[in-house]
């Protein structure tokens, strides 16, 4: 268990002091995917290298597995990291060490023996599907091979947690879902924490079990990911398509409506019910369905005509079969 507390972080500026973190209070559960979103500045990166104590808190408390990281020696702290493996943007990878050198490297600084790490190497190569490309070296790799290197460098001395630092940013999506999966599949296999940083949406909803949403150093939100995005998401997503879509809909006569469905009623033809219970045409403006871990999602813009008696029964069939509903014309 990863336990923050009342953690803040203040960079000196020539004539200033800049807060990156504002009294974060976190709790991130083991062996599970986490996720920390904002936008470029809101203190993402900050505090994942808090994490490991590259970057010192100012004040507060970082407690992992019951340890006070901050009270820790320099020699503690250098044993400590260790458990704690760590992924970059742009992959940080030694250009004169090949593949197979690269992955050893934590290994040698260990004092690991070398049958130790030629096992140990041959092991995560295949892990991360490279056993082909041991020999050669980052200039010859794609950015997804090299990002899988710094994966199986990371794992190199065996960490409880993997701290991702906009590991899939610099890549293109098709490579971004190999990475992803790879993560997921460590995560599962392992038993490894992860913890990952990332300015996606799409990054979030495809392996994280809960989420932290941050804005300039401050905590809005963290806890499950269906939850965000029902909550947070949901009005993202509604100011953006009535924007979007506002022609459309102020040319629309009747009544219309944003509908948000959760878990079942995501997976229900509730829209035709509707349609054949009140006897009533209805006209589907916009939709999407967004799958969130193992939790489906959906929104639905709809008109109706404008009936307020149809209106009124339309919202509590709707609301009976556990969909969300607002009138936004």
């Amino acid at each position: 268990m990863i336990k923050i507390l009342n953690l803040e972080k203040k960079f000196k500026l020539k004539n200033s002091t800049f807060k990156a973190l504002d009294n974060i209070n976190l709790e991130f559960e083991k062996r599970k995917i986490h996720g920390i979103i904002g936008e470029s500045g809101a203190g993402k990166s900050t505090l994942l290298r808090c994490l490991n104590k590259l970057e010192t808190p100012t004040s507060g408390m970082i407690e992992i597995d019951g340890t006070d990281i901050i009270s820790l020696s320099d020699l503690e702290l250098r044993h400590f990291r260790q458990n704690m493996g760590m992924i970059f943007q742009d992959f940080n990878l030694l250009s004169s060490r090949t593949v197979y050198d690269n992955i050893a490297f934590p290994l040698e600084l260990a004092k690991t023996s070398k049958k130790e790490i030629h096992e140990k190497v041959t092991e995560l190569l295949e892990i991360v599907s490279l056993s082909d490309k041991a020999s050669s070296y980052p200039s010859q790799l794609s950015g997804g091979q090299k990002q899988r290197v710094a994966i199986a460098r990371a794992l190199a001395n065996n960490p409880e947690f993997l701290l991702c630092d906009e590991a899939t940013s610099a890549l293109d999506p098709k490579t971004t879902k190999q990475i992803l999966d790879l993560l997921n599949n460590i995560n599962k296999e392992f038993n490894i924490t992860v913890i990952l940083i990332t300015h996606e949406m799409d990054v979030i909803k495809e392996i994280c079990d809960t989420v932290t949403h941050l804005i300039d150093g401050k905590c809005l939100y963290s806890g499950k990911c269906s939850d965000f995005f029902v909550t947070y998401e949901k009005k993202i997503h509604k100011d953006s398509l009535i924007n979007e879509k506002k022609d459309i809909i102020d040319s629309c006569q009747g009544k219309v409506i944003y509908l948000t469905f959760t878990h079942s009623s995501a997976k229900s033809p509730i829209i035709s019910r509707l349609s054949r219970l009140l006897d009533i045409d209805v006209n589907i403006i916009n939709g999407q369905i967004d799958k969130i871990g193992d939790i489906v999602l959906g929104n639905l813009v709809i008109e109706i005509e404008n009936n307020n008696s149809l209106l009124e029964k339309s919202l509590k069939f709707l609301e009976e079969s556990s969909v969300e509903t607002e009138v936004i014309k």
